[in-house]
């Protein structure tokens, strides 16, 4: 509930926009990644789309001169610093429902790339929640673009170093005897992850991770923290979906705190934004507190100091900034709180 109240915040104050800057610097070579868990399973609320919704977003995405491209053509382009298609979209599903086996048909039938996030733990024990073994088997021998990678779900917490690198050793393991292959990409769990499992990752030969973080992915994005949309049918109507697809990237350094995991309920945030001429128009908001008041200090760098302490395991900051031509430059970032910063969420 907390993140619907927040995208309504975010969605209701850009209805009202201040004055854009008057020269734009936009990275144009940027690519919206999408994230779909579920499909028509009203039980799951906060993950699941329904597939009428799912097909009315890629009919806006055909319609609307988008170009779906594959994960691996975005990461390329990050690595080498080359140009992307304009109005580049990325489409990803996470853990591998069986339920989502409908939108894929239809991405197949359309010939639209899309990447697996495949939870293999689950996966492999044969349950039907889950996309089966010789279907995903059918799919990696027939179809060319679909990118099929990695993500574990079955993880203690993120400082528990033993238990992450056997969930994934695990993984990679069934990974290999399925496909026959090794796995390239990795999503971390729910897009959770802190500086110790990050290393983890790029100690494991991934070629990139992705989290859940809203943003577009750019030039200057972590090819192991790469933003998505988490993408739910609370979310779904066409509007708001127009406005995520139409995002640009805020560019920003300096990023505080530098890990996503907190330690302390009353965090201290802060970026730099690397083009000054936004840095009067960004407006920031904090999950279940709204927008927050920001300090701008030798215009360019943002401070935001919470009036009160946060209360969730999961805390989304999200920043705005209007353009000239009616989109928006967008810089996000998921934190969790540690487990001792909130030990009455823990009980």
């Amino acid at each position: 509930m907390r993140i619907v109240i927040l995208f309504l915040a975010i969605f209701l104050s850009l209805l009202i926009k201040p004055a854009v800057a008057k020269a734009q610097t936009i990275d144009t070579s940027s690519a919206i990644i999408l994230s779909y868990q579920r499909i028509d399973e009203e039980t799951y609320t906060d993950t699941n789309t329904q597939l009428d919704q799912f097909l009315s977003q890629i009919d806006i995405l055909q319609d609307e001169g988008f170009k779906i491209i594959g994960l691996p053509i975005l990461v390329n382009a990050i690595k080498t610093k080359t140009p992307l298609p304009k109005k580049s979209v990325v489409i990803t599903f996470d853990a591998g429902y069986a339920s989502t086996e409908p939108a894929l048909i239809k991405l197949l039938e359309k010939d639209i790339p899309f990447t697996l996030f495949l939870s293999l733990g689950a996966v492999s024990r044969d349950s039907a929640q889950y996309l089966s073994i010789e279907s995903l088997k059918r799919m990696h021998s027939k179809f060319s673009n679909v990118t099929f990678a990695l993500t574990a779900y079955n993880y203690a917490r993120l400082n528990n170093e033993e238990a992450i690198r056997a969930s994934i050793n695990d993984s990679k393991t069934i990974y290999r005897k399925i496909f026959k292959e090794e796995p390239q990409y990795f999503a971390y769990p729910f897009g959770e992850y802190n500086d110790l499992y990050q290393t983890i990752v790029k100690e494991q030969h991934f070629e990139a991770a992705v989290a859940m973080h809203s943003s577009p992915a750019y030039s200057g994005s972590d090819l192991f923290a790469l933003p998505r949309y988490a993408m739910s049918e609370e979310f779904a109507n066409p509007d708001r979906f127009r406005l995520i697809i139409n995002t640009k990237p805020l560019p920003v350094k300096a990023i505080s705190p530098t890990n996503p995991a907190l330690s302390s309920t009353t965090p201290s945030f802060g970026f730099t934004v690397q083009d000054p001429q936004y840095t009067k128009q960004i407006r920031c908001y904090i999950s279940g507190q709204g927008e927050v008041p920001l300090t701008i200090l030798d215009n360019n760098r943002v401070e935001i100091r919470l009036s009160e302490s946060l209360n969730d395991n999961r805390v989304r900051l999200n920043c705005t900034a209007p353009t000239k031509d009616n989109k928006y430059l967008w810089f996000g970032r998921l934190f969790t709180l540690q487990q001792d910063a909130l030990p009455e969420l823990q009980e």
